[in-house]
């Protein structure tokens, strides 16, 4: 298996063309990428959608887990 370098990355987001407001949000924290969609126009879209970010910060991973063993933990 060949181990999978990240040598830099960018986050960003776009309401697109018919939303005035972007309901998404997103954790770059390398190696956890995570795109969580508002939902635009549901009610409270931007709500449910930080939550879900949040939720993935704040997860409890033993702070000597690998990035793999983060991921796994993340998902579950």
């Amino acid at each position: 298996m060949t181990a999978l370098r990240i040598s830099g990355s960018a986050a960003d987001t776009n309401t697109g063309r018919k939303r005035r407001h972007n309901e998404d949000s997103f954790v770059h924290e390398p190696p956890l990428f995570a795109v969580a969609d508002g939902m635009g126009g549901a009610q409270a879209g931007e709500v449910a959608s930080s939550l879900a970010a949040e939720a993935l910060v704040e997860a409890r991973v033993p702070p000597d887990a690998t990035a793999e063993q983060r991921v796994v933990e993340l998902i579950r």
